[in-house]
C-alpha cells in the first residue's frame, strides 16, 4: 500500500516524483513535461512579484494528482485482497462517540421528593415504602429534600441541608 500523503509530498517538491513513487513512470515524465511547460507560459504571462503563489499553484495540482492516483491503487489493492480471500475486510472505522441525552438524576429532577432509606425508591408520602415494604421514618427525613437518612446525621447527605 502506497501513502497518497507520500505521493502528494514527492509530487509538489518535484513533479513526476510522486507518480514515480507510485510506479507510474509514464505519467511522471508527462506531469513533469506539462508543469515545466505551464511554468513557462505563465512566468512570461504573469508579474514575477507573483511567481510564488504560481509555483505553489502548480506543485499543489500537482501534488493532487498524485494523491488521487495513490488512492485509486490503493482502492484497486483492497479490491483485489477482498477477491482473493472474501474474509478479509479493511480495519473498521471507530464507532461514533454516543448521542442522546446524558442520564438524568432522577432525584435531582425530582424537587421535595422522598425517597426510602432502604432501596432509594421515591416514595408517595405514605408511612411504609411501597417497592419494598420498609417503615419510613420522619425522624431522619430531611426538610428540605425529603431524602430519608440511614443514621441521624447534623447535615442531609443528599442536599446539604441542616438537620437542626
Amino acid at each position: 500500500m502506497k501513502k497518497p500523503w507520500v505521493a502528494f509530498l514527492l509530487n509538489f517538491l518535484l513533479p513526476g516524483a510522486g507518480l514515480a513513487y507510485l510506479g507510474k513512470w509514464g505519467w511522471a515524465v508527462l506531469n513533469f513535461a506539462a508543469v515545466l511547460i505551464l511554468a513557462f507560459i505563465l512566468a512570461s504571462a504573469v508579474p514575477p512579484d507573483s511567481l510564488g503563489a504560481v509555483s505553489a499553484g502548480l506543485g499543489a495540482a500537482s501534488g493532487s494528482l498524485a494523491m488521487s492516483v495513490a488512492g485509486g491503487i490503493n482502492a484497486k489493492a483492497n479490491a483485489r485482497r477482498v477477491a482473493a480471500n472474501p474474509a478479509w475486510q479493511p480495519p473498521p472505522a471507530p464507532p461514533p462517540p454516543p448521542s442522546g441525552p446524558a442520564p438524568v438524576n432522577t432525584r435531582a429532577a425530582v424537587p421535595n421528593a422522598k425517597f426510602c432509606g432502604s432501596c432509594g425508591a421515591q416514595t408517595t408520602g405514605s408511612k411504609f415504602c411501597g417497592k419494598c415494604g420498609s417503615p419510613i421514618s420522619a425522624a431522619n427525613r430531611c426538610p428540605a429534600c425529603g431524602f430519608v437518612l440511614d443514621e441521624p446525621s447534623q447535615f442531609c447527605t443528599e442536599c446539604g441541608h441542616s438537620m437542626a
